[in-house]
């Protein structure tokens, strides 16, 4: 029966992790700030507000002419 692959000790597969702080603003209150492990959504949670930014990764389209 063939062996299941496991990467060795150290190896990160990924390039984001998940991440979590909290800050203060510049008004005084406290802020918690969530970044998904994709590195393109943030949440900003303070009080009783909650707000999301998503910044998609650019598509990058090379246009050649045709024959070339």
């Amino acid at each position: 029966m063939p062996q299941l692959w496991t990467p060795s000790t150290g190896v990160g597969l990924l390039k984001h992790h998940a991440v979590k702080k909290t800050v203060t603003l510049k008004d005084g209150r406290r802020a918690l700030i969530t970044v998904d492990d994709s590195g393109t959504v943030t949440h900003v949670e303070s009080g009783d507000q909650l707000d999301a930014i998503v910044r998609p990764k650019t598509v990058r389209i090379q246009i050649r002419p045709k024959g070339a």
